[in-house]
């Protein structure tokens, strides 16, 4: 039975099966961040869509080494804030590999972009 709740959480917390069209938005030394373009949605002041996250190497973010994430962004463009729903830390690069750990919130917590990886993000999501 634990085999079987193991696998139905992992298909629950596996980013979509669909053909992605990333577009690279921001790179530093050694970790770059995409946005999914096919995955953008908008509807009045509020915008959606997948990022993702990937490193040169390991990086190990309190006892969980990765080297990849996805994350499911969603802004509010009319209050300039920014959040996640959903996001997904992969073994891999560029997503890939096995998953490490997944967190859902039950409350997104939006905050004003600060870093400039965040900034591009919520340009490229309430553009247009």
């Amino acid at each position: 039975m634990n085999e079987l709740r193991l696998a139905l959480l992992l298909a629950l917390c596996a980013p979509p099966a669909f053909a992605a069209d990333w577009l690279l938005i921001w790179s530093g030394r050694d970790e770059a961040l995409m946005v999914d373009r096919s995955s953008v949605r908008r509807e009045a002041d509020r915008a959606q869509a997948w990022t993702m996250n990937t490193f040169d190497r390991k990086i190990d973010n309190g006892g969980m080494p990765h080297q990849s994430s996805r994350s499911h962004m969603v802004a509010d463009c009319r209050a300039g804030r920014l959040g996640f729903d959903e996001r997904i830390f992969l073994a891999g690069a560029n997503a890939t590999g096995a998953v490490v750990r997944a967190e859902k919130p039950e409350r997104v917590k939006m905050a004003e972009p600060a870093t400039a990886a965040e900034k591009m993000v919520f340009a490229m999501l309430c553009a247009g």
